[in-house]
């Protein structure tokens, strides 16, 4: 075998390789590729995931707000039975003083009606 020939075979056989390692290269871009689309697809579902997670932030904020909201309106009315409670106890002091005092003019009316008893006792 003459040199010529010897490097057209090394030639051929050095494409058939090439060759070979081209088909084996573009197999795996597409492995690539598939990947790629793949994580694309994880992407767009973290994304779409993400959206859904704001939105619910945003709800639970809104419900945080309505039950602060509600949390001063409890303190609201927390304060006006205090308030209440302050009045009912001044106004159950002052009834019982009222009372001791209609008792005290029951007495003095009774003890008049008694004396204009014995005044028309005396004339009469």
């Amino acid at each position: 075998m003459e040199n010529q020939e010897f490097q057209k075979l090394v030639l051929e056989e050095l494409k058939s390789i090439k060759e070979d390692i081209n088909k084996r290269f573009d197999g795996v871009d597409k492995r690539f590729e598939t990947v790629d689309k793949r994580f694309d697809t994880i992407d767009e579902r973290f994304e779409s995931v993400d959206k859904r997670l704001d939105t619910i932030d945003k709800r639970f904020e809104a419900v945080d707000k309505r039950f602060d909201i509600a949390d001063e309106r409890f303190n609201a009315i927390d304060e006006c039975f205090a308030e209440l409670k302050k009045g009912q106890k001044e106004i159950k002091g002052e009834v019982k003083s009222l009372r001791k005092d209609i008792i005290s003019v029951e007495r003095l009316t009774a003890k008049n009606y008694s004396d204009i008893v014995e005044l028309k006792a005396i004339r009469g």
